[in-house]
C-alpha cells in the first residue's frame, strides 16, 4: 500500500476519532470538558490538514518496507521486553541504561564509549529528576 492511502485512512480514523472524543466531551460537566474539547478540535484539524496532504502527494511513492527494517523492529521489541523483565532484577539504572544501548545500537550508533557516556548521563538525569526533585519511586535491584 502506497503512502498516500495509509495518510488517508489514517486522517479519517483520527477525525472520526475527534467528532466522538469532542461528542463525548460536551456531555462531560463544564470544568472537566474543556481540555478533551480542546484536544479533539486540534486533532481534528490536523486530521483534516493530513487529509489534505495526502491528496497532494498521492503521486509520491515512499517505496514499500524492507526486510531489514522489520527485522530491527523485531529486535527493538525483544530488548524492550527483556527491558520489562530485567528491570524488577536491576532496577532502574542498569536495565534503563541496557535498554538505551541496545536502541542506540539498533539504529546504527557506532560510537561506543560517547554513547556509554550519554546513556549514564540521561539515566542519571531521569533518575534525579524523578526519585530526588519529585520523590517518585522507582524499580530498585541489586545496584541501587
Amino acid at each position: 500500500m502506497v503512502t498516500w492511502k495509509n495518510d488517508l485512512i489514517l486522517s479519517v480514523f483520527l477525525l472520526i476519532l475527534s467528532v466522538f472524543v469532542y461528542a463525548k466531551s460536551l456531555k462531560m460537566p463544564t470544568n472537566a470538558g474543556e481540555f478533551p474539547i480542546l484536544l479533539s478540535i486540534v486533532l481534528g484539524i490536523l486530521s483534516i490538514l493530513l487529509l489534505f496532504s495526502s491528496f497532494k502527494k498521492k503521486k509520491q511513492d515512499a517505496g514499500s518496507i524492507k526486510y531489514t527494517n522489520i527485522q530491527y523492529i523485531f529486535l527493538g521489541i525483544i530488548a524492550m521486553l527483556i527491558y520489562s523483565v530485567i528491570l524488577s532484577y536491576l532496577g532502574y539504572l542498569l536495565s534503563t541504561l541496557f535498554l538505551f544501548l541496545s536502541i542506540l545500537f539498533l539504529i546504527g550508533y557506532r560510537k561506543k564509549t560517547f554513547g556509554v557516556l550519554i546513556g549514564v548521563i540521561i539515566v542519571v538525569a531521569i533518575f534525579a529528576i524523578f526519585k530526588i526533585a519529585l520523590n517518585v519511586p522507582l524499580p530498585e535491584g541489586l545496584f541501587y
